[in-house]
């Protein structure tokens, strides 16, 4: 008598498998989750290894021991081409900056790519960053730099790799904030060139302020994890002039940019703030003040929160210090005790504030004042 053969699995058999298989992607899914947020840190320790490295290089060649010669701001600071880390990194070859961005970062392009193509014509411009030249000038304008010869030259600096998606502190590009005639610490002392200008600080951050602070240099950030820019590119004539000049789309309408550097000593103590564990620097009125780190984002590992107004808070930031470690600086603390997707001083529609919240998360990691004695001269840094 001949066998019965079947033709196909039962239906409790397939039900077997597919729980089974349902069950090895519950398992497998995190782990690939997690190997994926590993890739991304790796890669941006990697780049910020580079620029430590790449600052290293400019302090033992600087004359004055600057560890980057000014901020990525083609408005404020001068031609790219000459000054800022960006050019200081280029310069000495550890990474390239622009194929050395944070991959956990959504946002890849610079608002300083904005400025030096003309693509954003909306902030106060310093009128020296052209030699010889005080008018409003743009990189690709007719009325450019005189020692741009061809087009192809500056039309280049994309390819090049003028770009970052990582923010700075002003302690590395503006050093300390600079008081104006008045004894207030403020972003704009030097009112002639405009709002946080090279003349707004001592300089950037060198090795004689590192030597004589007594600030460790473990605790002076300098990098980290770039926050996107208040608003979208909404100008869809921003987005054709950048692209144009680039020679290629690399921004679209309704995308973010990223911030170039943090403010200087704008943050004030909280109101609902108690004890006297907070001591900045005391301006005129006695208030203390505090340096922000708003340009270094904590979003890796982070959730949206709706009570933050749908911030990235609870995560954590990549973050490089002035002795050359990475470190994780996480967002554990802020706005009226819990994270707030900020490190240190937080912003809301008041200002920027201190909360005893805020300085506990990072008391003893990050130093929020002044790196040496507040009294000498503007340094000028990156002014041509």
């Amino acid at each position: 008598m001949k066998a019965n053969i079947r033709d196909g699995f039962t239906l409790a058999e397939l039900l077997v498998v597919i729980a089974i298989i349902g069950i090895l992607l519950a398992l497998l899914l995190p782990v690939i989750a997690s190997a994926r947020r590993s890739a991304l840190a790796s890669s941006a320790n990697a780049a910020l290894n580079g620029y430590g490295r790449s600052q290293v290089a400019m302090q033992e060649n600087d004359r004055i021991g600057r560890l980057c010669s000014g901020a990525f701001d083609h408005q404020r600071d001068g031609d790219v081409r000459k000054f800022g880390f960006i050019r200081d990194t280029i310069k000495y070859k550890f990474i390239t900056p622009g194929k050395s961005l944070d991959a956990s970062n959504i946002s890849k392009v610079s608002e300083t790519v904005l400025d030096y193509t003309g693509g954003r014509t909306t902030i106060p411009a310093n009128p020296m960053r052209w030699s010889g030249k005080t008018s409003n000038v743009f990189f690709g304008g007719m009325n450019g730099p005189s020692d741009v010869d061809t087009a192809a030259e500056y039309m280049s600096l994309w390819d090049k790799g003028f770009n970052c998606n990582f923010g700075t502190t002003w302690h590395l590009v503006r050093g300390d904030v600079v008081p104006d005639n008045t004894g207030e610490l403020l972003n704009n002392a030097n009112k002639a060139e405009g709002v946080r200008c090279p003349g707004d600080g001592t300089g950037p951050l060198s090795e004689r302020d590192l030597s004589l602070s007594s600030v460790t240099r473990d605790q002076i950030l300098v990098m980290g994890t770039g926050r996107n820019t208040e608003l979208p590119i909404s100008d869809l004539n921003s987005k054709t002039t950048t692209n144009t000049f680039i020679g290629k789309e690399i921004v679209k309408f309704g995308e973010f940019t990223t911030r170039s550097f943090s403010e200087g000593m704008t943050a004030r103590v909280d109101a609902t703030t108690t004890g006297l564990r907070i001591q900045g620097w005391a301006n005129r009125n006695g208030a203390s003040e505090f340096h922000m780190f708003d340009a270094i984002d904590p979003l890796l590992e982070a959730r949206i929160s709706d009570s933050a107004g749908g911030l990235h808070v609870g995560g954590y930031a990549l973050c490089l210090f002035a002795d050359g470690s990475v470190r994780k600086i996480s967002d554990d603390g802020g706005y009226l005790g819990e994270p707030d997707g900020y490190l240190g001083p937080y912003s809301n529609q008041n200002g920027s504030t201190m909360s005893n919240s805020g300085w506990e998360e990072i008391r003893g990691q990050i130093w929020a004042r002044q790196v040496s004695r507040v009294g000498r001269s503007a340094g000028g840094g990156a002014i041509e």
